[in-house]
């Protein structure tokens, strides 16, 4: 992970094309006492009426039409840096929404553009819509270089160093969503699935009713899921990749459509029939000279067709990969103390890495980026 300043790209100079004025979808105008204070500088979307940048989040009371005319590459003309859409629909209750904090995960984006202008000024519930790091999507990353993952500063020290994070679950939290939806998209082939951070009923229905397969995890603690878990019912979906999408849109639109149409969050049983329930036990991290693939002399070839294991149970003795020395690489498990637990789950002699005791893996990428932004891969349980 490179090391930066954490506060992603808003620096308050406003340069959006939006004027906000008569070109919006919903408004938070009727509702002024929840608008965060400071005064935005510059021109663009950043000064429009109802616009305040505060801690250098970008909040709006009203959605700029250019809003469903751009696509994730070009959203950073209308937003500059992190941005907070507030849509009051008739006192109805909130929901908070979270796309983008990945740049190149699009999905999300893609479906919430499609049900907001199917909606109109018509909105079943009041939404608060944040779009996480445009100026990563404008250039196709996951974070910038040298900027801090957007989804790995939520508490500790990344949270203090970035003032607009603080400012968001501030404002969030203020609202007291019914739930929060955090929405991404996986680098490696498999079908969409949830993530929450909390055992709970509430929590559970979020995630059961978009997929079968659900995971549990607490580390890494520094999402954005985890800190608002705390308060209030949250949950990952992940979609699937971002690639050839229609059909995970159509997926995730059915979801959100059915979700904003609820005045309450049901419960769903942790032992419920048919339901997949996960823990993560662990996660892989590769480093140094490594490809999915024929990697050439020297380095690590991982298995490029890897990621069709995403929440299979691995035998004994499968082969991930294969090197000539170990001192082209790194090959990494450490548990959720951050103990290094390689040796339990993999053997790496004569030449290969392979399976040691069966497991089921989650997220896998055969993105190299991916791998060395993050990790290659999360380790589960079945509970």
């Amino acid at each position: 992970m490179g090391k930066g300043n954490g506060n992603g790209n808003g620096n308050g100079n406003g340069n959006g094309n939006g004027n906000g004025n008569g070109n919006e979808v919903g408004t938070g105008a009727d509702n002024p006492s929840v608008f965060a204070t400071g005064a935005g500088a510059g021109t663009g979307t950043g000064d429009a009426p109802g616009s305040k940048w505060t801690a250098d989040l970008l909040i709006l009371d009203h959605l700029p039409k250019e809003f469903f005319q751009l696509g994730p590459q070009e959203l950073h003309q209308l937003f500059p840096g992190p941005t907070l859409i507030r849509l009051l629909s008739s006192q109805r209750p909130w929901f908070f929404v979270s796309t983008l904090l990945h740049g190149n995960e699009t999905t999300g984006l893609k479906a919430l553009q499609q049900l907001l202008m199917e909606y109109g000024s018509n909105l079943p519930c009041s939404l608060l819509l944040l779009i996480g790091n445009p100026a990563a999507a404008a250039q196709g990353l996951r974070s910038l270089p040298g900027q801090l993952d957007q989804n790995r500063i939520w508490a500790d020290g990344a949270l203090l160093a970035t003032s607009w994070a603080q400012a968001l679950l501030k404002e969030v939290l203020a609202h007291q969503p019914m739930a929060a939806i955090d929405i991404h998209n996986t680098t490696g082939r498999g079908e969409p699935y949830s993530v929450i951070t909390h055992l709970n009923a509430e929590h559970m229905f979020l995630a059961r009713e978009f997929s079968s397969n659900v995971v549990h995890f607490r580390e890494p603690h520094t999402t954005l899921v985890n800190a608002l878990g705390e308060h209030i019912p949250s949950v990952v979906l992940e979609c699937g990749p971002s690639e050839g999408d229609e059909k995970r849109k159509d997926h995730l639109l059915h979801y959100l459509k059915a979700l904003f149409s609820r005045s309450n969050i049901g419960q769903t049983s942790l032992v419920e029939p048919g339901l997949h329930l996960f823990e993560s036990q662990a996660r892989v991290f590769v480093g140094g000279r490594f490809a999915f693939g024929p990697q050439g002399s020297g380095g690590l070839s991982l298995d490029p067709d890897l990621d069709l294991n995403n929440f299979k149970l691995l035998a004994a003795g499968q082969l991930w990969g294969t090197y000539e020395s170990r001192k082209d690489f790194e090959f990494l498990v450490r548990d959720t103390q951050g103990q290094d637990v390689t040796a339990q789950y993999f053997d790496l002699s004569n030449g290969e890495i392979r399976v040691r005791k069966p497991f089921v893996p989650s997220l896998i990428t055969t993105s190299v980026p991916a791998a060395q932004e993050d990790c290659l891969c999360y380790i589960m349980k079945r509970i």
